[in-house]
This record gives structure tokens, C-alpha cells and sequence, in this order.
């Protein structure tokens, strides 16, 4: 049966449908665009497919009326190249996808469809491993629904966003760019701090790990949508016989730290704190503590390592400076996405506060609903207030929430709901229509647990084990809760 529908698909795909009687190319009907596009610069616009084979599935076109590719410029065709790339690691944000599929085609007679040159970017999680299936979709692309205004619209402005949000990135540092660390170690902002002795050891321990000498000391660069913009230096603690033992309050495993922001256009705003949680969560997930020693006059430096959750120590002199630094500890927990918190009774007055300020801020028609653990009496979590915002006007009120200091995150939002995320991480926001299954989920699983508290006990329990089993792995956290939730929402 498979191989038939195969065929059968196959030559649906190569068979162009009749052109309407249409005077203009969809592709260049603004009317169009403006409701599908999530991104656009002088020569190229990708846009959402209005029918889509596959969540993710893109189109990416020359702005100027092209037909065929063998008409395009040199620099169209380049600059068409660029955005794919840019599409694709938006897209690895948004669904975690892992490969996709890009195809192109030319003349009618291979089933184009509009006279307008333009590519189908289609993204694949890791496993999706079924070529018939994915070719079906593809091939039966015209006889699929097209997406809701609705639909379109949270499909746009999360890719929107993702291709707007920098992908910071972390490698080491290799042969080509040991320049440009050198030149970093030379700006005003980073001499100041790296001199004498200990800039001489960090330039003879960089050419030792980039010339594969044995050495523990490894050297990091922090890349911004491909560009270079910080720098890490990591070595481990060997306990219990290296002297930084004494610093250490955990048993297992612990680094210590240095890093900096080397290019000048990256100081100022605000991106250290988040970007050390970052690298620390990413490359050393499994590290139980980490040390760093800023000079005790670097004022920025301690305010920067104590927002990331480092405490101080004490004051002392290391053997390459005659200057007092002060020592520092983060312990990984802290930075652990699912720690286990009590529950805070000031959480209800808490949301109400922020209810009657985006209350105050939006104009728009709304319900806004305290959900999550913090909404159910005695039921402790993650300590974050999840309110649920119901309302016809998404892309209205997504635009409100951004300019009052919500962050939009594709990572967390779905098809039929939009994340975003308060700065502090105090308050988290669901975006969503009334008409949603995942609003009336939402409502039901918070009133039952309000209503069956010895439910709610072994649900708090659930939710204590997980974390502390997975408290960096939000897959395998969820896992674990997922039975609980689902035979809960099956009782409705």
C-alpha cells in the first residue's frame, strides 16, 4: 500500500495546478507577505507556507520578480543562501529540529506552482526517520488545509523573533583565531585587568593548548550569530591536592573560571551574567561548583560574577599579582532549571499585582488566570508565576507584552500558544485563544488540584523527585509528570 500512495503522491507533486486568472504573483501581492513573511531585508523574504508539509516549513524568495533561479543575480542567489542558513538555525531554536529538507523548482512541467522563484526549507526533529512519510507530506502538499489567520500569525512571530534573537555558541580556540584573542588581551577594558604575570600565563598556557601540549587550562570563544565577541578560560580543581580544595563546600567535581567580553560593541549591555549561566549550563553540565578570583578592586567584574549567582569568599593575594583579589564561589545548583522550591503564600498577591499592571498597560479585550503550582494552595515547584492570558488578538497583544519588558521564547511556545518570559524570571505568560485545548487544560488542571489535595500532595512529590533526579534536563523532568498530568486532563 505504501508504494502506491508513494507513486500516486509523486505524481501529484510534479503536476502544477491550473494558474488562476490573476494579474499579480502571489509572491509579490503585499497583501500576502505582510501575512506570511517572518523575515526581510533589501533582496530576499521568507515567509511562512500557508500550507505546510511539516511544522517549520518555510518558503524563501527573491524580493524582485524572478521566475526561474537560472535568472537570479549573483548576489540574489548569495544572498538567498545567507537567509537559509538564517532560517535553519531559527528553526533548530523553535522545533529543535536537527536536518531539513530544501527543494526547488523550475518550470511547470516539474509542478511549479508560482511563477516566482522560491525555495521550501522543511525542518526534521532527530528520529523522524520515516522517508515515506515525509515525502507523502510533501507530495500532498496542495490537498492539505490552509493555516488560520490565527495559526499564521503565532507561526510568523515566533520565527520572527528567532531570527531576530542572537544563537550564541562556545568552541575552543583554534589556530585561526588566536589573533584576535591577542588583540582582545590588548583593548583598554581588558589590560587593565590582564597584565604582568598573569597575562604572560595565560598567553604561554593559550599557545600550549592550541599547540596540543599537555595542559588542563582550556581557552573558549563565545560566538554571537557566528562572531566572536567573548572569551573563557576553565581548568579543573584537582581534589583534594590543589590549594583551590579549600574554596570548594561540595564533594565531585569543580572548575575554575575567567572570562571576558573582548569586542568593545558587546560591553554595556548587560550580556555577561547570562552568557557565563550559559556557557557554565552548556559545556559543564555536570560540574558540582566553580571558582573564580576577579581583583578586589574590579567593582564590575564582582557585580557581574554576583548576578550570576557567585558569592564571595574571602580577600587574599595570588602568587602571580601583588594585588588583593577576592575569591568566589557558584555552586551548579543554583543555576539548575528545576530546583525544587517551597511554596511562597505571598505567590497569589504576587500575581495580582502583575494581573492589574498588564491589565493597566494593554487596551485590549482579555482573561488573564493564575495556573500553574503556584496558583494551587501548599503546592510547591519551580517558585514562578504562570499566568494564563486568553484572547482573540494575539499578534495585538504579543506586541503589548514585548513593549511592557516581556521577553518572547520560541523555545516554549507551541502552535496554539505563545511563551514569554518576565526578565527576572518571576513571571512566565501563556499567549493563547479561549478556543484552545491547552487553555481549557490549563483551567481544569489547576481547579482539580485545588479541589483534590491529597492529589496535589503526590503531584508536589512527583515534582520534588523529578527535579532533583533532572534538574537541568526540562525533557526528561517533564517525562516524569507527564502521567499524573494526562490522567488528570482524561478525568474532564
Amino acid at each position: 500500500m505504501q508504494p502506491i500512495l508513494l507513486i500516486l503522491s509523486l505524481l501529484h507533486f510534479f503536476k502544477a495546478p491550473p494558474l488562476p486568472p490573476e494579474t499579480e504573483c502571489a509572491f509579490c501581492n503585499r497583501t500576502v507577505l505582510d501575512s506570511q513573511k517572518f523575515y526581510e531585508d533589501d533582496l530576499v523574504i521568507a515567509l511562512w507556507n500557508y500550507r505546510a508539509a511539516l511544522p517549520g516549513h518555510s518558503l524563501i524568495i527573491p524580493k524582485r520578480h524572478v521566475e526561474r533561479f537560472d535568472a537570479l543575480t549573483d548576489q540574489e542567489s548569495l544572498k538567498i543562501a545567507q537567509v537559509i542558513k538564517k532560517v535553519d538555525a531559527a528553526a533548530r531554536q523553535v522545533f529543535n529540529s536537527s536536518a531539513y529538507l530544501l527543494y526547488q523548482k523550475n518550470g511547470r512541467e516539474v509542478g511549479q506552482s508560482v511563477p516566482h522563484v522560491h525555495f521550501h526549507y522543511i525542518p526534521r526533529q532527530f528520529g523522524d526517520d520515516s522517508l515515506i512519510s515525509l515525502l507523502f507530506n510533501i507530495c500532498t502538499l496542495s490537498l492539505k488545509k490552509n493555516l488560520t489567520p490565527t495559526e499564521m500569525g503565532i507561526a510568523t512571530n515566533k520565527m520572527k523573533l528567532a531570527m531576530e534573537s542572537p544563537m550564541i555558541t562556545f568552541k575552543h580556540v583554534d589556530l585561526a583565531n588566536r589573533a584576535i584573542v591577542h588583540k582582545w588581551l590588548k583593548e583598554p577594558h581588558v589590560a587593565e585587568w590582564f597584565y604582568g604575570q598573569g597575562l604572560q600565563n595565560t598567553l604561554d598556557h593559550l599557545d600550549a593548548f592550541l599547540n596540543r601540549a599537555s595542559s588542563d587550562v582550556k581557552y573558549w570563544i563565545a560566538f554571537d550569530s557566528g562572531k566572536p565577541f567573548a572569551f573563557f578560560i576553565t581548568s579543573p580543581v584537582s581534589k583534594p591536592a590543589d590549594p583551590l580544595s579549600k574554596f570548594c563546600n561540595e564533594d565531585g567535581p569543580a572548575i575554575t573560571l575567567d572570562m571576558l567580553i573582548g569586542n568593545p560593541d558587546y560591553l554595556g549591555k548587560g550580556l555577561a551574567p547570562n552568557l557565563i549561566k550559559q556557557f557554565l549550563l552548556t559545556e559543564f553540565p555536570t560540574i558540582k561548583e566553580v571558582l573564580i578570583d576577579p581583583e578586589a578592586s574590579n567593582e564590575k567584574a564582582i557585580h557581574v560574577y554576583k548576578k550570576a549567582g557567585f558569592v564571595k569568599l574571602e580577600e587574599f593575594i595570588p602568587s602571580h599579582s601583588p594585588n588583593s583579589h577576592i575569591m568566589m564561589r557558584l555552586n551548579m545548583r543554583h543555576l539548575k532549571k528545576y530546583a525544587f522550591k517551597p511554596y511562597d503564600k505571598e505567590s497569589p498577591a504576587l500575581f495580582q499585582k502583575e494581573k492589574n499592571r498588564i491589565s493597566s498597560l494593554i487596551k485590549q479585550d482579555t482573561r488573564i488566570e493564575h495556573v500553574g503550582s503556584t496558583a494551587i494552595p501548599n503546592l510547591g515547584g519551580k517558585g514562578i508565576i504562570d499566568i494564563a492570558i486568553a484572547s482573540d488578538n494575539i499578534d495585538i497583544i504579543s506586541s503589548e507584552l514585548q513593549k511592557i519588558g516581556y521577553e518572547f521564547r520560541p523555545t516554549g511556545s507551541t502552535p496554539t500558544k505563545l511563551f514569554f518570559k518576565e526578565p527576572s524570571g518571576t513571571f512566565h505568560i501563556h499567549l493563547m485563544s479561549p478556543t484552545t485545548t491547552e487553555w481549557k487544560n490549563l483551567l481544569h488542571f489547576r481547579d482539580y488540584l485545588i479541589s483534590h489535595p491529597e492529589e496535589a500532595k503526590q503531584y508536589q512529590e512527583l515534582k520534588k523527585t523529578a527535579s532533583e533526579d533532572n534538574p537541568a534536563n526540562g525533557t526528561k523532568y517533564r517525562e516524569l509528570k507527564d502521567p499524573l498530568i494526562r490522567k488528570i486532563l482524561d478525568s474532564k
